[in-house]
This record gives structure tokens, sequence and C-alpha cells, in this order.
């Protein structure tokens, strides 16, 4: 079954590249490539159209409309049943596609997820989520922060994203939004979820958090609560309310104080300590060493130009 991966992108220059390779890494190669720029001021659009490889599409206005905008654009460009999601800063594991693909042998499968890696900006391993975990897609799961559902590492049917896209109002938030809005609807429920407990996307955790960010975050978060669970038991409502608020102003602490650093590794699983760490390990530097026609040769180029600048 062919597969449309799509990659937003914005001033994404330093890690689109290895988005990029991550999807010519994959074992599946039944896919297509849809690389959406929203209005890059830096090279990441010349980076996506130096690709040659008929898969690849390289899509721009030169608007910057915002991602959720662009993810819906995905949608419709689309030319098959199932679209692989991910950001343009991610790094996708070479089995990623292949397996999460075997869950849709279930025809009431909508929407895969995986466990995931957290990288940082070196590219090195940090911690390893969702594994060995339940998922719970139900409104009490995700207000309870159990749906398990990483954005980033979907694998959705088409007709279930182009019967259900992204409110195109939220500049936050916008993928708690979606999982509120569909399981209220019954459009995700735990028969139409499924999670792959192996790590699947090596994800670039943001590890800086201040007052404006968290500010900006709870008014979408605030506002996605309030529109699609005010028919939920009052008790389920405010409880979900204030665990969101909670853990988004105890970041914004935790970073104030100086202490989000350490916290984050406290609360982490140590990737090292995992069985299939080296595993992990060797297929991030297949990602990282694998070639990309026409790409590999602009960048050599771009490289020597800085250089010699």
């Amino acid at each position: 079954m062919p597969i449309t991966i799509g990659i937003p992108f914005y001033n994404a220059e330093r890690f689109l590249p290895d988005a990029i390779r991550s999807a010519f890494a994959q074992k599946y190669k039944d896919w297509e490539l849809i690389l959406v720029d929203d209005g890059s001021t830096d090279r990441s659009l010349e980076i996506a159209r130096s690709v040659k490889d008929e898969r690849v599409r390289v899509l721009s206005d030169g608007r910057n409309i915002r991602l959720m905008n662009r993810l819906n654009q995905i949608t419709a460009e689309s030319a098959y049943d199932l679209v692989a999601r991910m950001d343009a800063d991610d790094i996708m594991h070479p089995q990623r596609l292949e397996m999460q693909l075997r869950c849709f042998d279930n025809p009431d499968v909508q929407v895969v997820s995986t466990a995931y890696c957290t990288i940082n900006d070196s590219n090195e391993i940090k911690s390893v989520r969702n594994i060995g975990v339940a998922q719970d897609v139900s409104p009490a799961g995700i207000l309870g922060y159990k749906h398990r559902l990483c954005h980033p590492s979907l694998l959705v049917r088409t007709r279930w994203l182009r019967r259900n896209p992204y409110h195109t109002d939220y500049k936050s938030a916008e993928d708690l939004e979606l999982f509120l809005r569909t399981s209220i609807n019954g459009e995700l429920t735990n028969m139409k979820a499924s999670l792959v407990p192996h790590p699947l996307l090596f994800y670039r955790e943001d590890r800086s958090q201040n007052y404006s960010k968290t500010a900006f975050a709870n008014v979408y978060i605030n506002r996605a609560i309030r529109t699609h669970c005010r028919n939920l038991p009052f008790y389920r409502y405010f409880a979900g309310k204030t665990k969101w608020a909670l853990r988004n102003n105890a970041y914004w602490i935790m970073s104030t104080l100086g202490v989000l650093p350490w916290f984050k590794q406290l609360r982490e699983t140590k990737a090292k300590t995992l069985p299939n760490y080296q595993e992990l390990v060797s297929a991030l530097q297949t990602v990282l060493q694998t070639p990309v026609p026409g790409m590999d040769e602009f960048l050599k180029k771009m490289n020597h130009l800085l250089i010699n600048t």
C-alpha cells in the first residue's frame, strides 16, 4: 500500500536534510514525499528543491500561513490512502513505515502512533517514551494525558484526515484540539487507534520553556478543552483542565528556576539502560549516512561557499 510522507517546513535548513534522509532510509520503499514550504526565508526551500527523485514533490507559494494550513494542504495533495506525519526537525527510524503499516491489516484502525526517542541538536538519543504503556484515546484519557498519541509519528488513513481536518484558527495545541474533537465525535476510539510500542521516531525535543510560550499554548489548550469537553462530567472537565494548566505552568516555573533540564532527565527513561539502545543508535546512524540524490551535492556546494565566505 503506497504511503504519502508529509513534511511541512519553515526556516528548517539545519535539520531538514536529515528529515528528508529518513524518508530515503525507509525499508519500505513505496512512498511519495511531499515537502511543503511555509514561506521560509533561509535556504530550506533550496534544499528541498535540490532533491532529485520522482517520488518527491515540493510545494511553495511564498506565503507564511502556519502549520495547520500546511497539514491540511498535505492531506489534500496526498495521492495515497495513508499519510505519514512528521516535523522538519525530526528523524524517522528506518522501519517506521514498515512496522506501522502492519497495523492497518485491521480495517477498523484509522490512526497509528508509535513510541519515540527524544534527541538533542547533536542527534544524541536522550530518552525513550511510550514503551510498555497502554493507550487510552477516550476524552477522559486525552484529558488525563494517557492517549500516547505522538503527533509527529502518526500514520493516518487519508480519508480520516479529510473528514477531520486541522482547525486552522488554532496557532498552538492543534494536535490536542484534533484529538479531543475526534474523540468526542466518535472518529477516534480505542478500537480505531493503535500504538506501536517500538521507538520509530527520533523526536527533537525543545528543552526551552518561557512564560510567553507557556501562556500562548495555554490559550489554545484551554480553548480546546472548553470547546469540546463541556458535556463531560464536571469533575473530569475540571480535573483535565487543571492538569493541563499545572503541567504547562510547572514547566515554566522549573525553567525560570533553572531546574528544567534536571527534572526532564529525572523523569525520562534512561535510554542507555534499554536492551535495544545500540539498535536505536545504529538505526539513527543508518539514517544519517543515507544518500539523497541531488541534495548531497547541493549541501556540499553550500558548505563550500560558507567556508570560503
